[in-house]
């Protein structure tokens, strides 16, 4: 079963980290406006990451709520063990894997060119 549960986080950091990625390739343009206009690598590190605490936690803790309560329902029917434990253990790995997604995309956010972003020639 652990296993199988390293594969699950391994899975949601991969997914986590390509939605990251492709939002962050959407707004390219966009950070690199705020990029020529001065703002610092460590001001868009902060944003990205800002951004991404901004939607991983919520929807993990929403995810959580609604795990378990579908599985007190279906507690007669599926056997499986759910404590408290598994269910904040759970919440908190994927908070972490998450966030580790998002710092991949966040390394591309700091090496935004302004003037390749906008469609300049180097």
């Amino acid at each position: 079963m652990t296993t199988i549960r390293v594969f699950l986080f391994v899975i949601a950091a991969l997914i986590l980290a390509a939605f990251f990625v492709i939002n962050t390739l959407q707004r390219r343009r966009e950070l690199a406006v705020i990029r020529a206009l001065g703002a610092s690598t460590g001001y868009l590190l902060r944003t990205t990451l800002a951004q991404a605490v901004l939607l991983v936690v919520p929807a993990v803790i929403t995810g959580a709520v609604l795990g378990a309560a579908l599985g007190a329902a279906l507690r007669h029917s599926v056997p499986f063990l759910q404590t408290p434990a598994s269910i904040a253990g759970g919440v908190g790995a994927l908070c972490v894997t998450g966030i580790a997604g998002a710092l991949l995309a966040a390394r591309q956010v700091t090496r935004v060119d302004p003037l390749t972003a906008l469609g300049g020639q180097r």
